[in-house]
């Protein structure tokens, strides 16, 4: 599990779209191919794939832009969506803040 570091902050978001967007552009940046749900998401703010067709990883990403640690609702639904987007892919929630410690603990198990 990443924590955020001081080097690695997220510049001019003030809203959560902000927020999936400055995602997706560092994803972009590191040769992923990342790409947001538009409506009803799922869970899901972007699905993101590295790699060749066929040998490919793919993250089915939620993005929670908080001013307080973030509980373990957003770990629950993001396993909700890489569920109705096929289960094929990795859950991941990125946040510019931290976890509770409960929401670590969860996620982990």
């Amino acid at each position: 599990m990443l924590d955020k570091t001081d080097g690695f902050m997220p510049k001019n978001c003030m809203s959560g779209y902000d927020f999936e967007l400055w995602v997706q552009g560092i994803l972009t940046a590191l040769k992923f191919d990342a790409k947001r749900t538009k409506g009803n998401d799922n869970g899901v703010d972007i699905i993101a794939t590295l790699g060749e067709r066929g040998s490919h990883l793919k993250y089915y990403i939620q993005c929670k832009f908080h001013n307080r640690p973030v509980g373990k609702t957003p770990v629950q639904e993001v396993y909700t969506g890489c569920n109705y987007f096929g289960n094929d892919g990795y859950p991941v929630v990125i946040t510019n803040n931290r976890m509770s410690s409960e929401t670590r603990a969860y996620a982990m198990s």
